[in-house]
């Protein structure tokens, strides 16, 4: 009876140490596959969009002060419309273009339209740190008749990643001016272009 309890006390020690063995191993092995996954897991961050203010060519010939005046306003807060119709979708990260008003301001005393100046569009959406660069213009014919360019540049490689061309017949009030922009923003949505072209860029570029 003297010999049973070490014995027993040994045994128990040994299960011990076998349990405490396997599940260390358990952990070390969970450990390895989280790591595994994290680094071949694909980067499904948002791509971040900057947005251009428009440009105006104004051929009609209707020049009153009033009508050139709304027709400015209007151009001015097409791209914000935009902006905010981008911002609800949740896709696309939108990047404040304030800090880039005094390279605008600079462009615009070199360039009567700077969004003409396409390398000068994309060098602003590095300086925001941005993956895509969206630019306009807008292209009054007539008082009846304008026609509106969205090009949305990849800033990495310096290629389009979306283009609209679009004509608004009657577009002479704010409502329809709103409605121009909610269908532009979700043209672009609706295309998936840009989250495409972000998730398959991250994708190439894990090892």
């Amino acid at each position: 009876m003297k010999t049973t309890a070490p014995r027993t006390h040994m045994m128990l020690r040994s299960r011990y140490r076998t349990l405490l063995r396997q599940l260390l191993l358990i952990i070390l092995l969970s450990m390895t596959s989280a790591a595994a996954w994290a680094g071949t897991a694909p980067n499904h961050a948002k791509p971040s969009l900057v947005v251009i203010p428009f440009d105006l060519f104004d051929f009609s010939l209707d020049q009153r002060p009033v009508t050139v005046n709304a027709l400015n306003r209007w151009v001015h807060d097409l791209p914000l419309w935009i902006k905010q119709d981008l911002s609800k979708s949740g896709d696309l990260r939108i990047i404040d273009e304030a800090g880039l008003r005094p390279d605008l301001q600079k462009l615009a005393g070199d360039y009567a339209h700077p969004t003409a100046c396409r390398s000068c569009m994309i060098e602003l959406g590095e300086q925001a740190h941005a993956d895509y660069v969206l630019v306009g213009q807008v292209h009054k014919l007539s008082n009846l008749i304008t026609y509106f360019q969205i090009q949305v540049d990849d800033v990495h490689t310096g290629r389009v990643a979306y283009h609209i061309d679009s004509r608004a017949d009657g577009a002479d009030n704010t409502a329809m001016w709103h409605h121009i922009a909610h269908r532009i923003a979700e043209e672009i949505q609706q295309s998936g272009s840009l989250t495409a072209s972000h998730q398959s860029a991250a994708e190439a570029s894990v090892p």
